[in-house]
């Protein structure tokens, strides 16, 4: 939790504290995704292997803009028509545009306890993301490809595992029902996995809301400035997602800006720990990896803060029921010697 946590919350006060007000409205690349704002029944098929039978899925999606128009959210739930399937598969995406990459981008969880962050390559209405890793132990890459024309959206996933020949993994068409997002149910329910990673169930006991309060320094040379807020932390889809939801406290010395921010994290399978992404009103967004040690949640990412390299390690330290207790960062931007850049200290209300 401490590196969970604590990407997320850098990501916002690094960027809250660096300016005096929010100059940072969305920016115009951010209007490729408005083809997709609303909501959207979806139907086809999709098989696990090259001879698998293909089984037939039905879906429901909205997509709408949060934290002030810098992201658009997809909620997904998806039903297969088999007998094996005794959950649907629900899909939590966020799209932006990566500031300091410059790229279109989109990060997904998903109830099977897996988290992906995709560059996306937007060409006319056609969104294409390519994939590589390991996936149950075997490696494996995808293409995914979602073209819009009006109110129709065709899906398609090329695959490969191991070395498995390509197969059509996902085919679909999606129609929009409604130009304006909808409630789309989700529930708690995991799927096709039983249980939660370890990692993930060491998360489980820093569910509940947070007050905290700091110190920072957003820039090397920069004074130290103090800040407040409510973090809400919880397990979603049977513990297989840990979210944070943090909304800070106005002070004058950020303009009085209401800034907020969301984290989600997942175990990493292919790194042993977590993964996480966090993203803000104001734009912001990161991403990192993290591990249960001894000491602590240790959590390491590297970025850019305003267009300069920047490398973080955060501490996140519990409390004897498992509570989040203290959190504090160093971080190295450019050129620069180290500095402890974040400290705040954590009180649960429930």
């Amino acid at each position: 939790m401490k590196s969970i946590v604590s990407a997320m919350l850098v990501a916002i006060f690094c960027a809250a504290a660096t300016v005096a007000q929010n100059p940072f409205a969305p920016v115009k690349q951010l209007r490729k995704y408005d083809i997709l704002v609303g909501s959207w029944d979806g139907k086809g098929t999709a098989g696990g292997s090259p001879n698998a039978e293909r089984i037939p899925w039905t879906s429901k999606s909205s997509y709408e803009w949060v934290l002030g128009g810098h992201f658009l959210r997809e909620t997904t739930r998806i039903e297969f028509d088999n007998e094996a399937f005794t959950a649907p598969l629900q899909v939590i995406c966020f799209y932006g545009w990566d500031r300091g990459r410059k790229s279109y981008m989109s990060c997904s969880t998903f109830n099977y306890g897996k988290i992906d962050i995709d560059k996306i390559d937007f060409r006319g209405n056609t969104m294409t993301v390519v994939q590589s890793g390991t996936d149950r132990g075997r490696p494996f890459m995808a293409r995914w490809t979602s073209s819009i024309a009006g109110d129709r959206m065709t899906l398609n996933s090329q695959r490969a595992e191991g070395n498995d020949a390509v197969f059509t993994h996902v085919k679909g068409v999606m129609n929009r029902t409604s130009a304006k997002p909808s409630t789309v149910t989700v529930s708690d329910a995991s799927f096709m996995v039983p249980q939660a990673a370890q990692v993930m169930q060491r998360l489980a006991p820093m569910a509940g809301t947070y007050r905290f309060k700091g110190t920072m320094i957003p820039a090397p040379g920069a004074p130290e400035m103090s800040f407040s807020g409510t973090d809400t932390c919880n397990s979603i889809f049977g513990g297989m997602i840990f979210e944070v939801t943090s909304q800070g406290d106005p002070t004058p010395q950020m303009g009085n800006f209401p800034w907020q921010g969301l984290n989600y994290f997942a175990w990493d399978e292919a790194n042993g720990g977590l993964v996480n992404f966090s993203m803000n009103n104001m734009g912001g967004f990161q991403h990192g990896r993290s591990w249960w040690t001894d000491q602590g949640l240790i959590g390491v990412q590297a970025t850019r803060q305003g267009g300069v390299p920047t490398v973080m390690r955060s501490v996140l330290l519990t409390d004897d029921a498992g509570a989040i207790a203290k959190i504090w960062l160093h971080s190295t931007t450019g050129a620069s010697d180290p500095v402890k850049s974040f400290e705040a200290t954590y009180t649960k209300k429930n």
